[in-house]
């Protein structure tokens, strides 16, 4: 008895309330589905009139694969399907009654139908939505919805493009599918390829992995979907490709999950063990640890690398003062942002850091790499990186730029030779930041 109930709940149609649907046992959420049920073939209707018995204009009757908006074109005439308009509701399921009351008439129809060539994609969907076997396309593995997601997220993340219309059904968004199904037809590998190249194009060392900047709309409407069958299973697959590769750790929500580490770069790992960044790169470079795959030399086992941030070589007392506080610090902020102390004022963006400093953009990124300021993820809403705002005050207590010192009144004119009278060396040189800083004690 449980298989006979099991069999028939898969044949059948079922709506819910949570905008999805089940479709001959293929689950569908409400972005791939026809949800007025107002799409219709005129080739069939005309057909169903000639040659079924009945009342004509009763003899017509709807199609399953009418609701799936994946499915442009009528397999049987190779026209396009067509929308009448709004249905009416309070005819319910009485097909020829919503079909005579709909605003378009059944010549405005046909006229509006056309013949429209389906591609190798929708054949397949086609295909698989009327319960064909198997074809050996990598596909086969997804619920039947994913299989016809996953080629246009593909297909559009190997040729940018916008689309004029937002609808699913539109002719450039099936040639976007159909290019990915191609692609996808290489298996496992070639899905993974695809997540390489985006990581390789738009990854950038010193910012955060973040899944929506790198992946784009690949991860970004997945995610939106996770909780519908076989979309997690994409998106682990994701995860994993981009953790042999790239920095992702357990502190990053990466699509929806932490990843345990497999990779570093030296901006993740000396924010991690709290390090000057550039101290770190000269005792990896100095040890002869190799960068790993093809992505600029920046990303390192992690193993190896962690071993020589804990034994970083050349530490003096006062390196291993502002480690320890630093660590401190972080542990502070966590444990802060756990109980909801964390105060945006205390924490100031890269922009707002480098226009109190008067300097440029890089000028701060190079004290923040040289331990002279520091970074720490606060809990925005995108987990973004701040730097501490009593840092950058107690930073502009002890040093002053060049082009601020040479704006004051008391150098504004003959600056080299005034600095050089009072002996005047920067205390934080040109070719460690990009700019000489002074300190103000010794003005």
């Amino acid at each position: 008895m449980a298989g006979k109930t099991a069999e028939l709940q898969a044949s059948l149609t079922v709506f819910d309330f949570r905008w999805s649907i089940a479709v001959s046992g293929h689950a569908l959420s409400k972005e791939f589905v026809a949800w007025n049920q107002n799409r219709v073939c005129p080739g069939c209707i005309k057909d169903d009139e000639e040659d079924l018995p009945g009342r004509a204009g009763n003899r017509a009757y709807s199609r399953l694969l009418w609701l799936p908006r994946f499915v442009r074109a009528c397999p049987v005439h190779g026209r396009k399907l067509v929308e009448t308009g709004v249905w009416n509701w309070q005819m319910g399921a009485d097909f020829a009654a919503r079909l005579r009351t709909a605003r378009r008439s059944f010549d405005e129809l046909q006229r509006a139908s056309h013949e429209l060539t389906a591609t190798d994609h929708e054949r397949y969907l086609v295909d698989r939505f009327q319960g064909g076997s198997p074809t050996g396309h990598w596909l086969d593995r997804f619920p039947l919805q994913l299989a016809a997601h996953l080629p246009k997220l593909v297909g559009f993340a190997q040729h940018p493009r916008s689309f004029v219309s937002a609808d699913p059904s539109a002719p450039e968004r099936a040639e976007v599918a159909s290019e990915g199904f191609a692609i996808l037809a290489g298996g496992e590998d070639a899905f993974r390829d695809v997540v390489l190249s985006l990581i390789k194009a738009n990854y950038r060392p010193r910012e955060e992995f973040c899944a929506k900047t790198i992946l784009g709309n690949l991860s970004t409407e997945l995610l939106g979907l996770q909780d519908h069958p076989g979309y997690a299973d994409a998106l682990s697959l994701i995860r994993e490709t981009a953790a042999d590769v790239v920095p992702v750790g357990p502190s990053d929500d990466f699509l929806g999950t932490s990843v345990p580490r497999r990779m570093h770069s030296l901006h993740t790992a000396a924010r991690e063990f709290g390090l000057p960044y550039t101290l770190l790169r000269k005792a990896v470079e100095e040890s002869g640890l190799a960068a790993t795959g093809d992505f600029c030399g920046v990303v390192f086992p992690a193993a190896p690398l962690a071993e020589i941030a804990e034994n970083l070589p050349g530490k003096t007392s006062r390196l291993e003062s502002e480690i320890t506080a630093h660590r401190q610090f972080l542990a502070e902020a966590v444990s802060g942002w756990e109980t909801s102390t964390y105060q945006p004022k205390d924490f100031i963006t890269l922009e707002r850091a480098y226009i109190r400093l008067k300097v440029t953009p890089s000028v701060v990124e190079a004290l923040i790499d040289d331990g002279y300021l520091y970074q720490a993820r606060v809990p925005t809403k995108h987990r973004s990186f701040r730097i501490r705002a009593r840092d950058v005050a107690e930073f502009q207590r002890i040093y002053i730029s060049e082009s601020e010192l040479r704006h004051s009144r008391k150098f504004r004119n003959d600056f080299e030779a005034k600095i050089s009278k009072l002996g005047l060396k920067p205390a934080i040189p040109s070719d460690s930041v990009g700019t000489n800083f002074y300190r103000i004690d010794q003005i």
